[in-house]
């Protein structure tokens, strides 16, 4: 199974707008791998604290809200391939 991760902050403390897929171990002893995905120029604007859902049915992540310094966020993208 996959889970998903986007945005927080890199390590000079800027805000990310990263998308990475984590592939979990079948048996989880196998670890974890991560693969950043490419989003170009198009996609969400760099954020922490968002909220991603998977939608197998819309084949698309749903990402929902989160922050930018102090401004709490409530957009939502939809992020395909």
């Amino acid at each position: 199974s996959a889970l998903w991760a986007f945005g927080g902050f890199d390590d000079d403390s800027r805000y990310s707008r990263d998308l990475w897929r984590i592939d979990l171990g079948s048996d989880g002893r196998e670890g974890c791998r991560w693969t950043r995905l490419r989003t170009d120029d198009y996609g969400p604007p760099a954020r922490s604290d968002a909220t991603l859902h998977w939608s197998g049915s819309a084949r698309a992540l749903v990402l929902f809200g989160g922050a930018f310094q102090t401004n709490a966020l409530n957009d939502v993208w939809r992020i395909a391939p």
